[in-house]
């Protein structure tokens, strides 16, 4: 059985050398296919990881995010404020609502702020 293998408009398994014993494949939302290219070609960036993307249903290079909640990991995104506080834990980031739980919701360092 072959490994599968997704490519992007910009990568491709020809173009890492990455053809043998391979198919190109959609990921379709399956993280699976795109660890295992990770685990293949890493990209050498903490910052930039293979990881589906939506838009075109294809592994790409992407900015690392973890916990999926669509908030870069700390020290990979443009604006150090918008960046995720907890990368393994997508109920908190940067712009959620805070929630009476316990936990810092939305990266404020403020946990459960009154009235909860």
């Amino acid at each position: 059985m072959p490994i599968l293998c997704c490519a992007a408009a910009a990568f491709s398994c020809t173009a890492l050398n990455l053809t043998e014993g391979l198919e190109p494949s959609t990921c379709d939302g399956v993280t699976e296919t795109c660890d295992d290219l990770n685990d293949l070609e890493p990209t050498g960036d903490p910052c930039q990881r293979w990881a589906c993307d939506l838009e075109t249903g294809y592994c790409a290079v992407l900015t690392t995010d973890a916990d999926g909640d669509g908030a870069p990991a700390a020290g990979c995104g443009e604006t150090p404020e918008l960046e995720d506080c907890d990368d393994a834990d997508a109920a908190r980031f940067p712009g959620n609502t805070e929630v009476c739980d316990g936990i810092d919701n939305d990266c404020d360092d403020i946990v459960d702020p009154p009235p909860c």
